[in-house]
């Protein structure tokens, strides 16, 4: 996944951690997101992710890892237009600003997500992984909008890394 997205997703959860992580203000933390230098807290959080990702798929068979990644992936692409539709764009540039998310749109996803869901764990299944990707959608919006007063681009892509770890990690539960 990580070879097919460009390392888009992995790349955000490291500056978003870099911005929280950082002393100062609203304007402080938006500066340092924007800055493509890793400091320590996004090697942190790209360490943190590809580790949970790895023990929850290497706890799994090759089958069912295969399809926690096709759940995880459907999943994790709904929360981000959640993300976006629970906090407005912190900045009026950028990505996030740019992306145009609507309610009408982000149930049609929804109902994709749901679909690839049950075809790949199996209908209930698919509604635990909904509940949890719809809970990072939500809390992450809660807290970019706390932190930075709304959605970067890299707030949604660290969203949907954080939603597809979570997703690997709820699956494996269910299945042990």
């Amino acid at each position: 996944m990580i070879v097919v997205t460009g390392a888009l997703h992995p790349d955000a959860p490291a500056d978003t951690c870099d911005g929280l992580g950082v002393r100062g203000d609203r304007a402080r933390r938006l500066a340092v997101m924007r800055d493509s230098t890793l400091g320590a807290f996004g090697v942190l959080a790209i360490v943190l992710w590809a580790l949970i990702e790895f023990a929850a798929l290497d706890a799994l068979s090759a089958e069912r890892s295969l399809w926690a990644l096709i759940a995880a992936g459907a999943v994790s692409r709904l929360a981000a237009p959640l993300h976006g539709l629970l906090a407005p764009p912190a900045r009026s540039d950028g990505l996030g600003a740019a992306v145009r998310v609507s309610t009408a749109r982000t149930l049609s996803a929804a109902v994709a997500a749901l679909l690839v869901c049950a075809a790949a764990a199996g209908p209930g299944r698919a509604g635990l992984a909904l509940g949890v990707g719809v809970g990072v959608a939500g809390l992450s919006a809660a807290g970019a909008r706390r932190a930075i007063g709304g959605s970067t681009g890299d707030t949604l892509g660290a969203t949907v890394a954080v939603a597809e770890a979570a997703v690997c990690l709820a699956l494996l539960a269910s299945w042990r």
